[in-house]
């Protein structure tokens, strides 16, 4: 058929009056005006919508303040983000390519550098609680105490860390909301308060860690006492909140300057002696030798940190994704888990400069495995043999001089005056977002800022006193806190583990089973390794009391654990009964039981039906998200 037969077929089916009548539809349609308002009485009519959807409304794309003048200061005392959401590059540029089979996307590109670009920033922001000041005093005393042996727990710890950061984006992505505000939905309100109380003990630990590691950069470099130091560190946080109000990314691009300053910073010192690379390969072999056992479980607690779950899972919602379609959520997926394969592996590399320089040059078999041990060789007699102390971030400088120089003892107090500096902000920004997230309380960034400060500074004014002249007493002091996070980590694992297991909850985007194993067997593993730190930590020769309390305090800390994930316990545990042999009687018998019990709520409920649900949760009567299953925009839950 030619085209002008095609044409006059086509003109033959049209009805004479196609062009009235499409007059006529795009008169009905609203116009920009109109849709904004329309969107806009659906937001404040649906507060859920609101929450759940964050592209840009017709007619004003996130509206910027002033730059400049009084309005711009009042704007930064109200709390605001002067660039609200950043706007992504898509693999092409309308769309990221239609719904294929097997849920892939059929003409869209692999992957965009510009796209990745775009999305990049809230991983470099999550990686510096993998390099603050605690971080650092658990690598050089893994490498001092240990020798190069934790390596690969040192890589096995900052993998975890990177499925469990990946799930914490992936529920940010999916839902619009962090894992405190889920968790304030989805659990019962005593759990939730109980969590927001576990988890600001656990920013406020860390504040104090951030604050000591700050003044003793301080003293380092201009010589100040520590309690000054603490001082300036609770004022200068404030010029971090100055360039948050240049925007999102103005800030993210300083997190990653300052990233690169440890790394030079700490590669250099690794630089001017470098260890044996054969020594550093065999510490990837795993094995833990006796001494080094205590070390090992506070590196967990060093490495990954509770907090930093609940704000990485809020610092991807700076970026403008349209939930209602899915190719849009799978993109910020993607590319959000690459963002912060690559902080973390930058993260995983310094500390790896960091043991190894330090397990080259103060690691000793004699001191390791000495009564009272595992200690560090920081000097020799005369006849060579090792005078066996303890070290740790008070004295680190000093005994990084006495094997590499003076310079090296400033170049080590830069890198930690930028790992110290970079962790109080990101310490605030969580403080913020799981207030924020708990309690629907939104105060001013600003008086967050003042109030986590205040909070710390007097415990922290207090640990600088005691510990100026007790390098001891300091060390203790860090550890404490590391094997604190250790303890508290179960409370941001198990409630991202249940979140992004469930496909009520996240859709089509719900975790699949090889990174849902995955992070289960994390999950029973950091119990696991809680449970082996207080038996060590309490030993023998106590008085009954002691053992009393913490049998008491033990069963609470598991059954709190237990209420977190109880409706996954039940769906795993019937899952294990339905995959039992059809032969068996005891399968036969328990669901039977199921069936039962299931008749019987659904006589209580009416004749409805009940879906039965685990003590310490409610349901909501609506879901969190929309998914999308046509192109048309239809919308099912």
């Amino acid at each position: 058929m030619s085209s002008d037969d095609e044409n006059a077929v086509h003109t033959a089916l049209v009805p004479t009056d196609a062009t009235a009548t499409a007059a006529a539809a795009a008169a009905l349609l609203p116009t920009s005006g109109e849709a904004r308002r329309s969107l806009e009485e659906l937001e404040a009519d649906d507060p859920e919508y609101r929450e759940t959807h964050t592209h840009p409304r017709p007619g004003h794309d996130h509206e910027k303040p002033p730059k400049s003048g009084i309005f711009s200061f009042l704007y930064a005392v109200e709390g605001g983000d002067p660039d609200g959401e950043v706007d992504v590059v898509h693999e092409l540029e309308d769309e990221v390519g239609e719904m294929g089979p097997g849920g892939h996307r059929v003409g869209a590109p692999c992957f965009s550098f510009r796209t990745l670009m775009s999305y990049t920033g809230p991983g470099f922001l999550m990686c510096i609680a993998y390099l603050d000041p605690g971080n650092l005093e658990a690598d050089l005393q893994v490498g001092a105490y240990t020798g190069y042996d934790l390596l690969w727990m040192l890589a096995l710890a900052t993998f975890m860390g990177f499925a469990l950061q990946c799930m914490a984006a992936r529920l940010g992505v999916v839902t619009g909301k962090n894992l405190a505000r889920v968790c304030k939905e989805h659990y019962s309100h005593a759990i939730s308060m109980v969590l927001w109380v576990l988890i600001e003990l656990a920013i406020i630990g860390n504040d104090l860690q951030e604050i000591i590691g700050s003044a003793i950069a301080f003293q380092i470099l201009f010589g100040f006492p520590l309690w000054l130091g603490c001082l300036v560190t609770f004022i200068d946080t404030f010029t971090f909140l100055a360039i948050h109000y240049f925007g999102i990314r103005k800030l993210e691009g300083l997190f990653v300057v300052l990233v690169a300053i440890m790394t030079v910073c700490f590669f250099i010192n690794f630089g001017k002696q470098p260890p044996p690379p054969g020594l550093i390969a065999e510490g990837f072999v795993p094995q833990i030798k006796p001494f080094a056992v205590l070390s090992a479980v506070g590196l967990i607690g060093a490495v990954i940190m509770p907090h930093n779950i609940y704000l990485h899972s809020a610092l991807v919602l700076s970026r403008k994704v349209n939930r209602r379609k899915p190719a849009h959520v799978i993109e910020a997926n993607k590319y959000f888990a690459i963002d912060s394969g690559i902080a973390l592996l930058v993260s995983f590399v310094i500390n790896l400069a960091v043991v190894s320089v330090f397990a080259y040059h103060f690691f000793d078999d004699g001191c390791a495995n000495i009564v009272g041990g595992p200690l560090a060789c920081l000097s020799r007699d005369a006849e060579g043999a090792c005078i066996c102390s303890t070290i740790g971030l008070a004295g680190a400088h000093d005994a990084l001089a006495d094997a590499l120089g003076k310079s090296a003892k400033y170049i080590w107090g830069v890198g930690l005056l930028a790992a110290g500096q970079a962790s109080t902000m990101t310490g605030t920004y969580a403080g913020q977002y799981v207030m924020e997230g708990f309690l629907d309380l939104k105060i001013p960034l600003w008086a967050r800022v003042t109030f986590t400060r205040f909070v710390a500074i007097g415990p922290g004014l207090v640990v600088a006193i005691l510990t100026e002249n007790n390098q001891n007493l300091s060390d203790m002091f860090q550890e404490a806190i590391n094997v604190f996070n250790s303890v508290l980590l179960s409370f941001a694992l198990l409630p991202v583990l249940h979140f992004t297991s469930s496909s009520a909850i996240m859709g089509e985007h719900v975790s699949g089973l090889p990174l849902t194993v995955t992070i289960w067997s994390l999950a029973f593993m950091v119990l696991a390794i809680n449970i082996y730190l207080v038996v060590l930590r309490i030993g023998g020769g106590q008085p009954w009391w002691m053992y009393v309390l913490t049998a008491i305090g033990g069963i609470i800390y598991l059954r709190f654990s237990y209420a977190l994930v109880a409706d996954d316990v039940v769906k795993g545990y019937w899952g294990v009964v339905e995959m039992m042999p059809e032969g068996w009687e005891v399968r036969r018998r328990l669901l039977e039981r199921r069936k039962a019990r299931e008749v019987e709520g659904g006589k209580e409920g009416g004749g409805k039906g009940v879906i039965i649900v685990a003590s310490g949760h409610h349901r909501l009567d609506n879901p969190l998200i929309e998914s999308v299953s046509d192109g048309e925009g239809e919308a099912s839950t």
